[in-house]
């Protein structure tokens, strides 16, 4: 089995994404949830890089110094080391990891906490050192803290997000999904961020066809024998056309593939994840396509927030990230939650095992 290579990206560097990752390295040693991924790295299995800015780093352990998330220190090579836990019993540098550092132009502790075109400019460098990170090493995986949009688009009024920028980045730019992992279900959207006006314009054949086929791929993925649950667009699905006519081109999409059966739908969003009402030869569904982000977000993040992961579909390569925001009235406080990130560097780690077993 071949070595894993993990990188973690802090996100935006006004935001709780540093936070997260040093609670992440401190939480190695102690949290059982991250027991198989500590084993993982001292096996060598799995290598861990960070990028991120080394100035912001040193701000929350000063904020965090009474406290054991603020437990870290930088050493000459470029690592960044937890320090030992005493109840960890661990040899001198079992746990260090590699620092990419981005730093941030003039900083000062004005910049964070705030969307802003400093801190825009340091996180498009740390997206773009992330990228050459992925072009460079061989079976890798990317994890992201989260960004923020507006702050990166005073530096490039193009950006939409880091599922925009990075299929653009592998030419692959109309065929990556932004799909989501979790226990409730699994997600993959025909949308991704675009304004509510224009989803409509945007359910035509070969966004669906895409969004159907990477469902079908994921189904595969979890062995699900239900099939997959597809939703309409409009209000009880369109009433046969009254309200409507994006379900006759969603059906049309789903007869258009060779085992038609491996879908259900479209089915009325009102009532699509009322698991009595959803009637299969099996359980309930394991893949849900929904076509617009909130349509699938909110029962999401209803029933599984902090634990689903967001996956990018269709790159040659692994990116997990959090299913949050950049948290930006809680910088400082030690008081944001590293879970989600937790389970975005379980699952990244998942699927390159994955990927690594012949189906």
């Amino acid at each position: 089995m071949s070595c894993k290579n993990l990188l973690l990206s802090s996100g935006d560097p006004a935001g709780i994404g540093s936070e997260i990752v040093i609670k992440f390295i401190n939480d190695l040693s102690r949290e059982p949830f991250l027991e198989k991924t500590k084993a993982k790295i001292l096996a060598g299995e799995v290598q861990i890089t960070i990028v991120g800015s080394k100035d912001v780093y040193l701000w929350h352990k000063a904020r965090n110094e009474a406290s054991n998330q603020g437990s870290f220190f930088f050493s000459n090579e470029n690592f960044i080391h937890p320090l030992k836990d005493k109840n960890a019993n661990l040899k001198p540098n079992q746990f260090r990891f590699r620092f990419i550092d981005i730093p941030v132009v003039d900083f000062n502790p004005n910049l964070l906490g705030n969307a802003n075109k400093v801190m825009g400019e340091s996180c498009l460098k740390l997206l773009n050192a992330g990228v050459d990170f992925i072009k460079r090493e061989a079976n890798c995986a990317l994890v992201t803290a989260p960004i923020n949009k507006k702050a990166i688009s005073l530096v490039d009024r193009k950006f939409t997000g880091h599922t925009g920028f990075l299929a653009e980045k592998f030419n692959l730019k109309d065929e990556v999904s932004m799909t989501f992992f979790s226990s409730a279900f699994n997600l993959v959207l025909t949308t991704t961020h675009i304004p509510l006006r224009e989803v409509a314009k945007a359910i035509n054949e070969k966004n669906l066809k895409k969004a159907l086929t990477h469902a079908l791929e994921i189904k595969k993925l979890l062995r699900d024998q239900a099939p997959v649950l597809v939703l309409g667009l409009n209000p009880h699905a369109g009433e046969e056309g009254l309200l409507g006519e994006e379900e006759g081109v969603i059906a049309k999409a789903m007869s258009s593939f060779p085992n038609p059966e491996d879908f259900l739908g479209p089915v009325a969003p009102d009532t699509a994840f009322i698991k009595t009402l959803i009637k299969t030869k099996g359980s309930f569904p394991k893949v849900v396509v929904a076509h617009y982000h909130d349509q699938g977000l909110i029962p999401l993040k209803t029933l599984a927030f902090n634990e689903a992961v967001n996956v990018t579909w269709g790159l040659p390569f692994v990116r997990t990230s959090v299913d949050h925001g950049t948290g930006y009235d809680l910088v400082g406080k030690n008081q944001a939650s590293p879970w989600s990130f937790y389970f975005a560097v379980k699952q990244a780690i998942d699927l390159l095992e994955v990927r690594e077993t012949p189906a």
